[in-house]
C-alpha cells in the first residue's frame, strides 16, 4: 500500500487561510462543530477554523495576507525579545512560532496554524500592557501603608486564572496611574470598578520594571 504524502503548502499561504477562517468565524477560533451561545442560551452549529482552512472555499483577501505576514513577524520577534530578556516562552507559543518560521508546511498543520490570529493578538495586547507598565513605573506611588483600609477606583490592566491556587491574579492601576496587584477568588472582581480593600504589601517590584506597587487583599466592590 502506497504511503500517504501530505500536500505541501507555503507557510504564508496557510497563515493567510487562518486569518480568513478567523474572520469567517467572527474573530473566533472554533475547534468543535458546535458552541454554546450565552446570549441566545442555545447550542450553535459552526464550521471549525481548521476545517474551513482545509476545504478550500474561503474568500481570501489581501488584508488577510497582510495580517498573516504581520502576525508571523510578531511571533518571531516576540520570542527573540523574550529570550534576550531571559523570559520564558510558553510551550504553545514556541511550537506555533516554530511552525511560522518554516518556509513550507502541510494542511495537517491547519489545526495549529488556526490559532495564529488569536496568538498574535494576545502578544500585541501583552506588549501594550508591558509598555504601559514601563511608562507608569516612573510615576507610580504607594497608596498608603500596610494595614490601611482604602477605597479606590481601579482600572484592570490584565488578569489570569491561576489554577494552582484556584484564584485570579490581577494587575491594575488607579486613576492617578499608581500600580496595584491582588489575588481574588471572585471573577467579578477582575473587572474595573470602585473597590474597598486593605493594603497587604508595598514593594518595589522587579516584575513591574522596578515600579512601586501596592498589593491589596480583602478586595470587594465599594
Amino acid at each position: 500500500m502506497a504511503r500517504y504524502t501530505p500536500v505541501k503548502i507555503s507557510t504564508l499561504e496557510l497563515a493567510t487561510l487562518s486569518f480568513a477562517a478567523f474572520r469567517h468565524n467572527q474573530s473566533n477560533v472554533r475547534k468543535d462543530p458546535t458552541y454554546f451561545d450565552k446570549v441566545t442560551d442555545s447550542v450553535v452549529p459552526v464550521t471549525p477554523n481548521k476545517v474551513l482552512m482545509r476545504e478550500g472555499n474561503l474568500q481570501v483577501t489581501e488584508q488577510d495576507r497582510t495580517d498573516a505576514q504581520s502576525a508571523m513577524e510578531t511571533l518571531t520577534q516576540d520570542r527573540v525579545m523574550r529570550i534576550l530578556k531571559g523570559l520564558k516562552v510558553a510551550d504553545f507559543q514556541n511550537t506555533l512560532t516554530n511552525l511560522v518560521g518554516q518556509t513550507e508546511c502541510t494542511m495537517s498543520d491547519a489545526g495549529l496554524m488556526a490559532f495564529l490570529p488569536s496568538m498574535a493578538d494576545q502578544i500585541c495586547q501583552r506588549q501594550a500592557r508591558e509598555q504601559e507598565v514601563a511608562e507608569l513605573a516612573h510615576t507610580s506611588e504607594f497608596l498608603g501603608r500596610v494595614g490601611d483600609k482604602i477605597t479606590v477606583e481601579i482600572t484592570v490592566m490584565n488578569s489570569r486564572y491561576v489554577q494552582q491556587f484556584g484564584c485570579w491574579s490581577v494587575n491594575a492601576k488607579d486613576s492617578a496611574g499608581n500600580l496595584i496587584s491582588y489575588f481574588t477568588s471572585k471573577e467579578e472582581c477582575t473587572r474595573s470598578g470602585r473597590y474597598t480593600a486593605k493594603i497587604k504589601r508595598v514593594e518595589t517590584s522587579s516584575f513591574h520594571n522596578g515600579a512601586r506597587v501596592t498589593t491589596l487583599n480583602f478586595v470587594k466592590f465599594a
